[in-house]
């Protein structure tokens, strides 16, 4: 009985130091997991926040570039009234098609993309909803054809021989 005993003592020993590693190494796994998740969650927080502020730039910029190009509307108007006045005169022959312009004014504004570029190149808005980005893309892109239009009519302007 005592060999039993002793047997099953060792067996109940080997078995504890067993269950020992098993407790030990769950309890390792369990704390990387953990940590893992810890981890995924900060950086999820982070990627929310930097698309918060992102797009609260983005939106800020925009309300500057539409302020602009709303203050700058009535002089390119003016421009524009003024320069079918003197087409209508030179088609008349009222003036030579070579008259002096020079009291034409035309003020060139520069629409900012600073902090859609700054987005895109820390890819702030991979945690935004796919719809709001594509509007975004889309203001700039118009935004982008209006500077184009800038650029062309300003480089005709300033090539013109005399």
């Amino acid at each position: 009985m005592a060999k039993k005993l002793l047997k099953f003592s060792g067996a109940f020993q080997e078995n504890s130091l067993l269950v020992h590693i098993m407790i030990e190494i769950f309890s390792i796994v369990f704390a990387v997991l953990l940590a893992l998740a810890v981890n995924q969650w900060r950086e999820n927080r982070a990627s929310r926040v930097l698309a918060h502020d992102a797009l609260h730039k983005i939106a800020q910029e925009m309300h500057k570039n539409s302020a602009l190009i709303e203050s700058i509307l009535p002089i390119h108007q003016t421009f524009l009234d003024t320069v079918q006045v003197v087409i209508d005169k030179i088609d008349r022959g009222e003036l030579p098609p070579d008259a002096d312009l020079e009291d034409l004014q035309f003020i060139p504004i520069f629409l900012r993309d600073t902090a859609w570029q700054a987005a895109i190149a820390t890819q702030a808005l991979v945690h935004v909803d796919y719809e709001i980005v594509n509007v975004i893309s889309e203001a700039y892109t118009y935004q982008d054809a209006y500077q184009k239009l800038m650029d062309d009519f300003l480089q005709a302007t300033f090539s013109i021989d005399y």
